[in-house]
């Protein structure tokens, strides 16, 4: 079966997210990493507790409309980042999950 994989755009910020969600997550890593002339990471590909994600440092092009909150419980490492639920999530570092 197909995995649906998030991208998730950052406002300049990727590495520092890179580093907080390693931090939290016991299996985490990044699997792919290209940096850009800053040497700042421009974009990655990482994997927490299984989960596949795509990361962008996009910058502060596009603003990202949270939703309202949901009812549905998340687990407790999920809510340390989330601060939205729904089919679409704002994190504190990045735009938005999908």
């Amino acid at each position: 079966m197909q995995k649906i994989t998030p991208f998730l755009w950052f406002d300049n910020n990727l590495d520092e997210a890179l580093a907080f969600y390693l931090s939290i997550f016991r299996q985490a890593k990044v699997t792919y990493q290209q940096r850009g002339p800053d040497s700042k990471t421009f974009t990655a590909a990482f994997e927490l507790e299984g989960q596949g994600f795509m990361g962008l440092n996009g910058g502060p092009h596009y603003q990202f409309s949270p939703p309202s909150p949901s009812s549905s419980p998340a687990p407790i490492k999920w809510k340390s980042i989330i601060i939205g639920t729904g089919c679409w999530m704002a994190d504190r570092r990045s735009n938005a999950a999908g």
